[in-house]
């Protein structure tokens, strides 16, 4: 059901850069992008295979702001962006090293100030493990309302705002 863009030229690569002294390759490429009233049938076809019942339309956004988030929609001109990846979550050698500046990452990819929502790893050295992070955070009006998740020794889990702006180990985030 999904079609990729054709690509005129490879992906261009540049560097970006973290809070150690080494920089990322970073690869960036057009993707197709459906109408969106193509999208909502391409939906509705895929979640039919797996619920009674579904029903998709396309409508103005909610105030997203009314859900916790920094931003009261995620505006039209977005990328996805997937910084860090695995190696930063399994390699010891990363673990202390590897941390992303979220305000650096959003002008890497040409949209400083942005607004900043999706899921991450909290960085351990905040959180004391491996944690989910929720990022919703608008750099240019230094709006957070993020939030991370762990599980605790007893079993149970916690959600607590994360308090460090801006700074996650590795990240699939929404810009």
């Amino acid at each position: 059901l999904l079609r990729r863009a054709p690509r005129a030229s490879p992906p261009r690569l540049t560097k970006m850069g973290c809070s150690t002294s080494r920089s990322a390759d970073v690869a960036s490429a057009k993707l197709f992008v459906p109408e969106l009233e193509e999208l909502a049938t391409m939906l509705q076809t895929a979640l039919k295979d797996n619920f009674e019942t579904v029903e998709t339309e396309v409508t103005e956004c909610i105030d997203l702001t009314k859900w916790g988030c920094a931003a009261p929609g995620i505006g039209g001109n977005c990328r996805i962006i997937d910084v860090g990846g695995v190696p930063n979550l399994l390699d010891p050698k990363h673990h202390k090293t590897a941390i992303f500046q979220l305000p650096t990452v959003a002008e890497q990819v040409g949209l400083k100030g942005a607004y900043i929502f999706g899921a991450c790893a909290a960085s351990h050295l905040v959180v004391g493990v491996n944690a989910e992070l929720m990022p919703t955070e608008h750099i240019s009006k230094n709006c957070r309302c993020s939030k991370y998740a762990k599980v605790v020794e007893d079993g149970s889990h916690i959600m607590e705002a994360y308090d460090v702006p801006f700074l996650v180990p590795r990240l699939l985030v929404g810009l």
